[in-house]
Protein backbone atom coordinates (compact mmCIF):
# COMPACT_ATOMS: atom_id res chain seq x y z
CA UNK A 1 0.00 0.00 0.00
CA UNK A 2 2.94 2.23 0.25
CA UNK A 3 4.15 1.64 -3.05
CA UNK A 4 1.10 2.20 -4.41
CA UNK A 5 0.08 5.75 -2.60
CA UNK A 6 3.84 6.95 -3.26
CA UNK A 7 2.88 6.33 -6.76
CA UNK A 8 -0.79 7.15 -7.98
CA UNK A 9 -0.84 9.53 -5.41
CA UNK A 10 2.97 10.84 -5.06
CA UNK A 11 2.75 10.91 -1.30
CA UNK A 12 6.51 12.27 -0.23
CA UNK A 13 8.19 8.84 1.38
CA UNK A 14 8.81 10.83 4.85
CA UNK A 15 4.44 11.48 5.27
CA UNK A 16 3.94 7.44 4.88
CA UNK A 17 4.70 5.15 7.60
CA UNK A 18 4.10 1.34 7.87
CA UNK A 19 1.76 -0.42 10.22
CA UNK A 20 1.53 -4.31 9.79
CA UNK A 21 -1.56 -5.70 10.56
CA UNK A 22 -2.06 -8.14 13.39
CA UNK A 23 -4.34 -10.92 14.65
CA UNK A 24 -7.23 -9.59 17.12
CA UNK A 25 -7.12 -12.84 19.22
CA UNK A 26 -4.36 -14.30 21.59
CA UNK A 27 -3.09 -17.25 19.99
CA UNK A 28 -3.48 -20.95 21.87
CA UNK A 29 -0.28 -21.58 20.60
CA UNK A 30 1.24 -23.96 17.66
CA UNK A 31 -0.09 -27.45 17.90
CA UNK A 32 -0.65 -30.88 15.20
CA UNK A 33 -3.55 -30.81 13.01
CA UNK A 34 -4.50 -34.26 14.14
CA UNK A 35 -5.12 -32.93 17.96
CA UNK A 36 -7.44 -30.90 16.93
CA UNK A 37 -11.49 -31.25 17.85
CA UNK A 38 -12.04 -30.52 14.47
CA UNK A 39 -9.91 -33.11 13.17
CA UNK A 40 -11.73 -35.82 14.84
CA UNK A 41 -14.85 -35.02 14.07
CA UNK A 42 -14.19 -34.98 10.59
CA UNK A 43 -12.32 -38.03 10.73
CA UNK A 44 -9.49 -36.98 8.81
CA UNK A 45 -6.95 -39.36 10.27
CA UNK A 46 -4.49 -39.94 7.18
CA UNK A 47 -5.15 -37.16 5.04
CA UNK A 48 -3.45 -34.33 3.89
CA UNK A 49 -5.62 -31.15 4.82
CA UNK A 50 -5.79 -27.97 2.71
CA UNK A 51 -7.79 -25.36 4.33
CA UNK A 52 -9.82 -22.61 3.16
CA UNK A 53 -11.46 -20.23 6.31
CA UNK A 54 -13.09 -17.11 6.06
CA UNK A 55 -14.95 -14.90 3.65
CA UNK A 56 -15.41 -16.35 0.26
CA UNK A 57 -16.48 -12.83 -1.32
CA UNK A 58 -15.85 -11.07 -4.12
CA UNK A 59 -12.07 -10.97 -4.09
CA UNK A 60 -11.41 -14.54 -3.53
CA UNK A 61 -11.41 -17.03 -6.60
CA UNK A 62 -12.72 -20.03 -4.96
CA UNK A 63 -13.38 -21.70 -8.13
CA UNK A 64 -10.01 -21.72 -8.84
CA UNK A 65 -9.36 -23.68 -5.63
CA UNK A 66 -12.15 -26.50 -6.91
CA UNK A 67 -10.51 -26.56 -10.42
CA UNK A 68 -7.21 -27.50 -8.22
CA UNK A 69 -9.35 -29.68 -6.11
CA UNK A 70 -10.47 -31.39 -9.32
CA UNK A 71 -6.62 -31.88 -10.63
CA UNK A 72 -5.67 -33.66 -7.13
CA UNK A 73 -8.77 -36.00 -7.24
CA UNK A 74 -7.10 -39.10 -7.90
CA UNK A 75 -4.98 -38.81 -4.71
CA UNK A 76 -7.22 -39.93 -1.99
CA UNK A 77 -4.48 -38.48 0.78
CA UNK A 78 -4.95 -34.73 -0.58
CA UNK A 79 -8.36 -33.61 1.03
CA UNK A 80 -9.64 -29.53 1.21
CA UNK A 81 -11.79 -28.12 3.94
CA UNK A 82 -13.45 -25.18 3.02
CA UNK A 83 -14.79 -23.27 5.69
CA UNK A 84 -16.75 -19.84 5.82
CA UNK A 85 -19.51 -18.23 3.44
CA UNK A 86 -19.51 -14.99 1.06
CA UNK A 87 -21.29 -13.95 -2.15
CA UNK A 88 -18.67 -16.83 -4.25
CA UNK A 89 -19.56 -19.58 -2.06
CA UNK A 90 -22.73 -21.23 -3.65
CA UNK A 91 -21.16 -21.01 -7.07
CA UNK A 92 -18.04 -22.81 -5.78
CA UNK A 93 -19.95 -25.58 -4.24
CA UNK A 94 -21.77 -25.97 -7.08
CA UNK A 95 -19.09 -26.43 -9.46
CA UNK A 96 -17.98 -29.31 -7.23
CA UNK A 97 -20.73 -30.69 -7.14
CA UNK A 98 -20.65 -30.49 -11.04
CA UNK A 99 -17.67 -32.11 -11.11
CA UNK A 100 -18.40 -34.88 -8.63
CA UNK A 101 -15.80 -34.01 -6.31
CA UNK A 102 -15.82 -36.09 -2.90
CA UNK A 103 -12.61 -34.37 -1.77
CA UNK A 104 -13.85 -31.21 -0.66
CA UNK A 105 -15.68 -30.66 2.59
CA UNK A 106 -17.78 -27.42 3.00
CA UNK A 107 -18.42 -25.96 6.20
CA UNK A 108 -20.17 -22.99 7.41
CA UNK A 109 -18.54 -20.12 9.94
CA UNK A 110 -17.46 -21.74 13.03
CA UNK A 111 -18.06 -20.45 16.53
CA UNK A 112 -15.22 -17.79 17.81
CA UNK A 113 -14.52 -19.48 20.20
CA UNK A 114 -13.65 -22.58 17.91
CA UNK A 115 -11.70 -20.24 15.95
CA UNK A 116 -7.93 -21.49 16.56
CA UNK A 117 -9.53 -25.18 16.45
CA UNK A 118 -10.60 -24.82 13.05
CA UNK A 119 -7.81 -22.86 12.08
CA UNK A 120 -5.54 -25.85 13.15
CA UNK A 121 -6.94 -28.27 11.62
CA UNK A 122 -5.06 -28.42 8.43
CA UNK A 123 -1.47 -28.94 7.37
CA UNK A 124 -1.45 -25.93 4.63
CA UNK A 125 -4.03 -22.90 4.77
CA UNK A 126 -5.17 -21.18 1.72
CA UNK A 127 -4.98 -17.76 0.63
CA UNK A 128 -7.01 -16.23 -2.40
CA UNK A 129 -6.88 -12.84 -3.93
CA UNK A 130 -7.59 -11.53 -7.51
CA UNK A 131 -5.31 -9.85 -9.82
CA UNK A 132 -5.33 -6.19 -9.62
CA UNK A 133 -5.67 -5.56 -6.07
CA UNK A 134 -2.35 -5.32 -4.23
CA UNK A 135 -1.82 -2.62 -2.16
CA UNK A 136 -5.49 -2.08 -2.33
CA UNK A 137 -6.77 -4.93 0.19
CA UNK A 138 -4.87 -7.18 2.67
CA UNK A 139 -6.91 -10.54 2.77
CA UNK A 140 -7.16 -10.18 6.95
CA UNK A 141 -7.22 -14.09 7.27
CA UNK A 142 -2.98 -14.21 7.06
CA UNK A 143 -2.75 -13.37 10.42
CA UNK A 144 -4.57 -15.92 11.73
CA UNK A 145 -3.45 -18.59 9.90
CA UNK A 146 0.54 -17.29 11.22
CA UNK A 147 -1.05 -16.86 14.92
CA UNK A 148 -1.90 -20.82 14.26
CA UNK A 149 1.24 -22.00 12.69
CA UNK A 150 0.53 -23.11 9.38
CA UNK A 151 2.14 -23.32 6.53
CA UNK A 152 0.76 -20.36 3.71
CA UNK A 153 -0.44 -21.39 0.54
CA UNK A 154 -0.82 -17.85 -0.78
CA UNK A 155 -2.59 -17.20 -4.48
CA UNK A 156 -2.03 -13.85 -4.85
CA UNK A 157 -0.04 -10.72 -7.09
CA UNK A 158 3.48 -11.02 -6.52
CA UNK A 159 3.62 -8.12 -5.17
CA UNK A 160 1.25 -8.13 -2.32
CA UNK A 161 1.31 -7.65 1.30
CA UNK A 162 1.03 -11.57 1.22
CA UNK A 163 3.20 -12.22 -1.02
CA UNK A 164 5.51 -10.53 0.62
CA UNK A 165 4.76 -11.65 3.94
CA UNK A 166 5.29 -15.40 2.63
CA UNK A 167 8.73 -14.59 1.25
CA UNK A 168 10.27 -12.89 4.31
CA UNK A 169 9.23 -15.09 6.45
CA UNK A 170 9.33 -18.20 4.81
CA UNK A 171 6.59 -19.81 5.42
CA UNK A 172 5.11 -20.84 2.53
CA UNK A 173 4.79 -20.63 -1.05
CA UNK A 174 2.76 -18.09 -3.45
CA UNK A 175 1.66 -18.55 -7.11
CA UNK A 176 0.19 -16.73 -9.70
CA UNK A 177 -4.38 -16.02 -9.35
CA UNK A 178 -6.21 -17.95 -11.25
CA UNK A 179 -3.72 -20.72 -12.29
CA UNK A 180 -5.49 -24.06 -10.88
CA UNK A 181 -2.77 -26.03 -12.66
CA UNK A 182 0.19 -24.32 -10.32
CA UNK A 183 -1.68 -24.62 -7.41
CA UNK A 184 -2.96 -28.28 -7.58
CA UNK A 185 1.17 -28.65 -8.37
CA UNK A 186 2.10 -26.93 -5.52
CA UNK A 187 -0.38 -28.68 -3.06
CA UNK A 188 1.30 -32.05 -4.27
CA UNK A 189 4.97 -30.46 -3.30
CA UNK A 190 3.72 -29.57 0.01
CA UNK A 191 1.96 -32.87 1.20
CA UNK A 192 5.59 -34.52 -0.24
CA UNK A 193 7.31 -33.00 1.89
CA UNK A 194 5.86 -33.05 5.12
CA UNK A 195 8.58 -31.66 7.54
CA UNK A 196 9.37 -28.92 5.23
CA UNK A 197 5.85 -28.18 5.68
CA UNK A 198 6.29 -28.02 9.34
CA UNK A 199 9.07 -26.19 9.25
CA UNK A 200 6.95 -23.32 7.14
CA UNK A 201 4.35 -23.62 10.22
CA UNK A 202 6.71 -23.24 12.80
CA UNK A 203 8.25 -19.91 10.64
CA UNK A 204 4.73 -18.94 10.22
CA UNK A 205 3.94 -19.11 13.79
CA UNK A 206 7.64 -17.26 14.66
CA UNK A 207 6.07 -14.63 12.84
CA UNK A 208 3.24 -13.92 14.52
CA UNK A 209 5.14 -13.84 17.96
CA UNK A 210 7.04 -11.36 16.99
CA UNK A 211 5.32 -9.02 14.70
CA UNK A 212 1.60 -9.45 14.19
CA UNK A 213 0.25 -9.85 17.90
CA UNK A 214 -2.20 -7.34 19.33
CA UNK A 215 0.58 -6.43 21.19
CA UNK A 216 3.04 -5.57 19.18
CA UNK A 217 0.48 -3.77 17.18
CA UNK A 218 -0.38 -1.59 19.99
CA UNK A 219 3.27 -0.51 20.75
CA UNK A 220 3.55 -0.10 17.38
CA UNK A 221 1.24 2.65 17.19
CA UNK A 222 2.38 4.18 20.21
CA UNK A 223 5.94 4.58 18.82
CA UNK A 224 4.66 6.19 15.62
CA UNK A 225 2.66 8.19 17.75
CA UNK A 226 5.60 9.62 20.18
CA UNK A 227 7.91 9.85 16.94
CA UNK A 228 9.81 7.27 17.86
CA UNK A 229 10.93 4.89 15.20
CA UNK A 230 11.65 1.59 17.35
CA UNK A 231 9.36 -0.64 19.63
CA UNK A 232 10.42 -2.78 22.04
CA UNK A 233 9.17 -6.51 21.75
CA UNK A 234 5.65 -5.86 24.21
CA UNK A 235 5.03 -8.29 26.72
CA UNK A 236 1.08 -8.61 25.68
Amino acid sequence: MARFIKVHYHVPPGKITYMPNWSPYASEGRRPAETTILWQQLHLQGNFVVQYSGNMGLWHDLECIVRAADLLRTDPQIQFLMIGGGMRKNRAEQLGRELGLTNIRWLAYQPKEQLFDSLACCHVALISQRAGLAGLAVPSKLYGILASGRAVLAQVPADSEVALVVEEERCGRTIAPGDAPALAAAIRLLAADIPETERMGTRAFQAYQEKYTLGRAVCTYEARLKGEVACETPTL
